[in-house]
């Protein structure tokens, strides 16, 4: 357990699966008065563009964003994190959130933040009540979706105004502890008093080094060589492969440049005011990688598959 010292700066973790909300949830948390001043927000993308990190700054502009980018941040970059976190020690800073990947395992990412001079505080996991129920049955990522509910200690229910009738399941449970999901804090993305939960202090506890079955995911980026047309653009989106997890990125269009945001069950076309990176991220199971350039045959001509 991580030593409280009333010096000690109060680190936050939103985990939670690809496309479950955790962008949205921070930006929300950004523009209410309650959260710390100096807030260092440490984002990990999974994929060379920094897309998420583009997302924020657009709320809050300040030089306290850090990313961490090429890979999950609980088990590719663990030393990035920890050298981040001393270097975020010394900036006078009042507290720190860490977006994880839609990959990360809860439990690694607290072990890894048990760092002198931080306390480990909330543990916040984003359920998707309009998907949660039917991810948690895939075959390919059903286990890591379960694993990460059971292991948070503030279950965030987003999209409920999709779902009004969203149940969490309540028999859910991890080998890797022995709480169910019923005997989590659950709360609504759109409480009032979200930030004074997501914030609460809490001196968490790590329990296990299970070793996690299941899936394995990689990542390929679409990276733009032309212009394209918005409805050509569009017209692929719709076209990819079910077996893709998440498509985020952006790309230039003779209509501007359009922030994109897939999965398997929702697509999103956003016009952006200011061009950021320009390409897609796409994450999907790493069984399907000898599938993936076939897959994307068709984007040939105006993106360059890496």
């Amino acid at each position: 357990m991580q030593g409280t010292n009333s010096k000690d700066i109060p680190i936050t973790l939103i985990c939670g699966y690809l496309g479950s909300g955790k962008t949205t949830l921070i930006n929300q948390i950004l523009n209410t008065p309650l959260f710390p001043k100096r807030l260092a927000i440490l984002i990990n993308d999974f994929g060379d563009l920094d897309v998420d990190a583009t997302l924020i700054k657009q709320v809050r502009n300040d030089g306290n964003i850090i990313s961490l980018k090429n890979g999950c941040v609980c088990c590719k970059i663990q030393d990035d994190l920890v050298s981040t976190l001393e270097i975020i020690k010394s900036e006078q800073t009042d507290g720190v959130l860490i977006e994880a990947s839609g990959i990360a395992i809860p439990n690694k990412l607290k072990k890894q933040c048990l760092v002198p001079g931080y306390d480990l505080g909330r543990c916040a996991v984003t359920i998707d009540a309009q998907n949660f129920n039917t991810k948690r049955k895939d075959k390919y990522v059903g286990y890591l979706v379960e694993q990460q509910a059971t292991e948070g200690d503030l279950l965030v229910i987003t999209k409920t105004d999709l779902a009004p009738t969203f149940k969490l399941e309540l028999s859910i449970k991890s080998k890797s502890s022995d709480q169910s999901v019923n005997r989590i804090e659950q709360v609504l993305s759109s409480d009032p008093n979200l930030t004074e939960h997501l914030f609460q202090p809490q001196n968490m506890t790590t329990t296990s080094d299970e070793t996690e079955k299941g899936v394995g995911f990689a990542s390929t980026t679409l990276k733009q060589t032309r212009l394209i047309s918005q409805s050509k653009l569009e017209n692929l989106v719709e076209g990819i492969p079910g077996w893709v997890e998440r498509m985020k990125g952006t790309a230039d269009t003779d209509q501007g440049v359009t922030l994109v945001q897939a999965s398997s069950h929702f697509r999103n076309f956003t016009a952006q005011a200011e061009p950021g990176p320009k390409g897609l991220i796409v994450i999907y199971p790493e069984d399907f990688s000898p599938e993936i350039k076939t897959a994307f045959h068709d984007w040939r001509e105006w993106f360059f598959i890496s």
